[in-house]
């Protein structure tokens, strides 16, 4: 038996985006911004608080040192960064990948004359419900505007 075989990796010709970019226009100069300025500007702003350690002066030690190292990694300033510039700067909902992500988490998206069924009741189950009280939350029009509850209705 090959164990060289098994285990290595099958390699493909196809060149197909992985991770959090797949069904984002990366050819869009408005998502290359987005990326650019998500990677390197945490980059810069973690060596500038190195060389400048005391830069940072609220008037309370403790409100200091938390910005200090909330600011100071990288990680959390890109994502957060790149968060805020993706929903800031207009993109079509191709451009951002949003119609991929739907059709591939399978989400409903909302017509205009999408409504209850009678009386809001007559749902399936779904693994994202909570246990209790979704009856009522589906009742209530506004959490289907709400992205992180069970009842959420993407509009493209």
């Amino acid at each position: 038996m090959d164990t060289e075989r098994q285990c290595a990796p099958e390699q493909s010709t196809e060149s197909k985006p992985e991770g959090k970019a797949r069904g984002a226009d990366i050819n869009s100069s408005r998502n290359l911004y987005i990326l650019g300025v998500s990677f390197f500007f945490p980059l810069v702003l973690c060596l500038w608080l190195q060389e400048h350690p005391g830069a940072i002066q609220t008037g309370n030690q403790t409100v200091d040192s938390t910005l200090s190292v909330l600011l100071g990694t990288t990680i959390l300033v890109g994502g957060v960064l790149g968060c805020v510039l993706d929903n800031l700067i207009p993109g079509t909902p191709e451009e951002r990948g949003l119609v991929a992500w739907s059709k591939e988490m399978a989400l409903e998206t909302a017509q205009d004359n999408d409504d209850l069924p009678a009386g809001g009741l007559a749902w399936e189950k779904s693994t994202f419900d909570f246990p209790y009280g979704m009856q009522l939350m589906r009742r209530w029009k506004w959490t289907r505007y709400v992205p992180f509850l069970p009842t959420y209705r993407m509009k493209l």
